[in-house]
């Protein structure tokens, strides 16, 4: 059996140096930068070719699936691996403590960390497993099998891009898969997310307005309630510490809850 820790180390400061490149791409959806060659935004297309460029320097077979997702393959015959990961963030709502786009590493040795959106949902995952199959690859340990990293751009929305990638462009569902994309060391399904509204007229006196959140599957890190001026309801927010911040015109008050960003799953 291979040295797989020995053998990887010499991988680890370019797979760092890949995965900084990859989380400095700002990949989030973005409706207004939509193109035919960009069907999520120009963010998500940024972060999709950066991937497609490490798979044609490490000598595998790309192809970018209409801008929806990249395959990066291996191997001519032998049962088919479906690796599925994905490019695209959760938008960068909230306060940061380093920007989240700057791909930051903090501490050293064992301890040190990298912060910035992605970095574990998934760009980190997803470029472990190029290096992984990289590493396989380069010391001929994956003959007899066929390997498809897959790439998605748009699974943060419920992973239209791989609806597409199946069911529009026609490519072969795998024999053995895993997506890396939860808790380690594999994970071969999801319960799926339901994207709906419920509509209904209710009387929420006094509250004239509610504002919060940014994306369906992230907790919102703050809310803005709108209600009449409220002397009262100052001081009761004030003695009782609120975290948030009230604006008074005089007729109208505008409330800021502040909470803590998180992912919704």
């Amino acid at each position: 059996m291979p040295n797989f820790k020995k053998l990887a180390k010499k991988y680890e400061s370019n797979c760092l140096a890949s995965l900084i490149e990859l989380v400095r791409k700002q990949s989030v959806y973005d409706e207004s930068s939509i193109t035919s060659f960009a069907p999520y935004g120009k963010g998500v297309k940024s972060g999709l070719d950066t991937l497609e460029k490490f798979g044609k320097e490490f000598g595998f077979n790309t192809k970018n699936v209409d801008g929806h997702a990249v395959e990066i393959s291996y191997g001519e015959k032998g049962p088919l691996i479906g690796i599925y990961a994905h490019c695209d963030v959760v938008p960068a709502s909230g306060k940061w403590d380093y920007p989240p786009f700057e791909a930051k590493l903090v501490g050293q040795g064992k301890e040190a960390k990298l912060i910035g959106r992605g970095t574990s949902d998934d760009k980190g995952p997803l470029i472990a497993s190029l290096y992984s199959l990289k590493l396989l690859k380069d010391n001929g340990l994956i003959d007899g099998y066929r390997v498809r990293l897959v790439a998605g751009g748009d699974e943060e929305r419920g992973s239209s891009c791989l609806d597409y990638y199946f069911n529009v462009a026609k490519n072969p569902h795998c024999d053995y898969g895993f997506t890396p994309d939860a808790d380690f060391p594999l994970i071969y399904a999801e319960k799926g997310i339901v994207h709906g509204s419920l509509t209904k007229l209710i009387d929420l006196s006094p509250i004239i307005a509610i504002d919060g959140g940014v994306a369906t599957n992230a907790v919102c890190d703050k809310m803005i309630v709108t209600i009449p001026s409220d002397k009262k309801f100052i001081k009761e927010f004030n003695d009782n510490k609120i975290n948030g911040d009230i604006t008074d015109t005089g007729e109208i008050m505008i409330v800021t809850f502040k909470g803590k960003s998180a992912h919704g799953s």
